[in-house]
């Protein structure tokens, strides 16, 4: 049995701000989405469920524990208005 242990769903503007969006397109922006091999786009991290199940399906994965992904960047406040972290290892 093949289980995805950290898949994630997300829906823009409700788990995913125009900000966190914008940050993690830029983090990406040097490598391919794994789905297209293109650039990555909003359309690949916000996939519908059905697309995800397709995915693993085709992936062969037997069952997934799905997350939403968390509405602040962590660890660095990388993102105007957003407070620093005060210590931890995300600081790292």
């Amino acid at each position: 049995m093949i289980l995805d242990a950290h898949a994630h769903l997300l829906n823009r503007g409700r788990d995913l701000s125009d900000d966190l969006l914008r940050h993690y397109l830029e983090m990406y922006a040097s490598a391919g989405c794994w789905r297209t091999g293109r650039p990555w786009t909003t359309d690949d991290l916000c996939v519908p469920p059905e697309t995800l199940i397709d995915d693993m399906d085709a992936a062969g994965v037997d069952r997934a524990l799905v997350m939403t992904l968390g509405s602040t960047v962590l660890g660095r406040g990388v993102l105007p208005g957003l407070p620093r972290s005060t210590g931890g290892d995300a600081d790292r």
